[in-house]
């Protein structure tokens, strides 16, 4: 959620969206699962959130990541990179040399 907060601001549902959309389908989070994990995201100051008017004049409350919360997915992000990484040399099939010797 924060990467995507990161891209721009958006309420809940429009970011369960983009989550499957952007996974392929693989990540989709039910609404009554994306707006508790904003909430506990607010309350650990990683994400702001204010009441806005939509263009239908329903009222959504809009989500955007703060500083703290970008530093924590900097962090976040460098980790899962180097596990990544780590895996992707697991999982490859070792190479064999043919040496002269």
């Amino acid at each position: 959620m924060l990467a995507l907060l990161s891209e721009q601001e958006s309420h809940g549902y429009a970011l369960a969206e983009r989550l499957a959309s952007r996974s392929g389908g693989a990540m989709r989070m039910s609404e009554g699962a994306v707006y508790p994990l904003l909430h506990r995201l607010e309350q650990r100051g990683l994400v702001t959130a204010r009441w806005e008017r939509t263009r239908k004049n329903r009222r959504a409350k809009m989500y955007a990541i703060t500083p703290k919360g970008e530093s924590w997915l900097q962090r976040r992000s460098d980790q899962w990179q180097t596990v990544s990484d780590a895996l992707m040399k697991i999982l490859q099939p070792p190479r064999y040399e043919l040496g002269g010797g």
